[in-house]
């Protein structure tokens, strides 16, 4: 449950990395 918890947590700061770089283009 808990490396759910840390996987789902990475994939959402990637996400947020990623919609960041698009935005600063």
């Amino acid at each position: 449950m808990k490396k759910k918890i840390e996987i789902v947590s990475t994939c959402t700061f990637r996400r947020m990395m990623y919609l960041t770089k698009i935005y600063q283009l």
